[in-house]
């Protein structure tokens, strides 16, 4: 006789004949094993300490990532750091346009940004103002007598350059402007040791501009797509900056709000006859309020009748 497991069907201790006139008892299935009573827990002699980094006593260190670098391989532990998770609160900004000329018609762009723009090429290069005595000597005859310019013009005499040069040298003269033909070659004498120390401080403002924006091309295109990913990672974003107040002087002033770093003020600034151009770097500190002037100094390129 043959013992088997009952299946559902039939009941326990009974007899069941087999296709081949054998008889089959049918018993219980096997039970289970009882499980073994679960093990004391161990307690631990001494309190676990709160701060994470202490957490594991006589146990194995704590998982920590690699980073690869040219001095081999680097352990940071994987905890957060809630301090530099911080973001730091905005701070004031106040951007001053100081371009007086044409300051009535004038159409203007201004905006923070957190990493450099491409340069506007340049359309020609400027030429230098003359220095020589012949050629001062016929500019003050015009500016002074023939043609005297009027302010509200676009294209003036020598251009602007020259009328800054020639006011200024004005001023520190003395001097002023003849009346009379008798008097017009007495003061073009007087008049041309001013100019052509003014034209060469002009000049020297101008070289300053070029090195300037040459020294801008390069830096661009050897950071820009590093600083624009850091930025970006940071979540900073451009900021617009909209002119609030403005002055009798022509002067007009806006603030802005920007994250501690790394900032460029961008701007542009059209006038009948003249187009300039500005990309000021910035450097925010927290909690210290900053400010920026935008003139005709700092313009990193300025076109048109200049």
């Amino acid at each position: 006789m043959i013992s088997l497991a009952a299946p559902a069907a039939l009941k326990l201790g009974s007899i069941a004949a087999c296709a081949d006139g054998r008889q089959i008892a049918v018993s219980s299935p096997a039970q289970p094993a009882a499980a073994e009573p679960p093990s004391e827990v161990p307690i631990l002699s001494e309190p676990v300490s709160s701060d994470r980094s202490m957490a594991v006593i006589d146990g194995p260190e704590p998982v920590r990532s690699k980073i690869n670098n040219n001095k081999g391989d680097v352990a940071i532990p994987l905890e957060i750091n809630t301090d530099s998770s911080k973001r730091l609160p905005p701070v004031e900004v106040f951007v001053s346009l100081d371009v007086p000329r044409h300051s009535s018609n004038t159409v203007s762009f201004c905006a923070a940004y957190p990493y450099p723009q491409v340069l506007p090429r340049k359309l020609h290069d400027l030429p230098r103002l003359e220095t020589k005595t012949f050629a001062i000597k016929n500019l003050i005859l015009q500016t002074a007598y023939a043609r005297k310019t009027i302010r509200t013009v676009a294209y003036p005499q020598g251009g602007w350059r020259w009328q800054e040069a020639y006011e200024r040298a004005l001023k520190r003269s003395g001097r002023e402007e003849p009346h009379l033909l008798t008097n017009l070659y007495p003061f073009i004498g007087d008049m041309i040791p001013y100019c052509r120390e003014e034209c060469k401080r002009i000049n020297e403002i101008e070289d300053r501009r070029i090195e300037r924006y040459n020294a801008a091309v390069n830096d661009l295109n050897q950071t820009k797509a590093d600083v624009e990913t850091e930025a970006t990672r940071k979540g900073m974003v451009p900021v617009a900056v909209r002119y609030t107040k403005f002055f009798p002087n022509g002067v007009r002033q806006g603030i802005v709000k920007l994250m501690p770093g790394h900032w460029w003020i961008i701007a542009t600034h059209k006038v009948p006859g003249l187009t300039y151009y500005w990309q000021e770097p910035l450097a925010v500190q927290p909690g210290e309020p900053a400010e920026i002037v935008l003139n005709e100094d700092n313009a990193l390129v300025i076109e048109g009748a200049w």
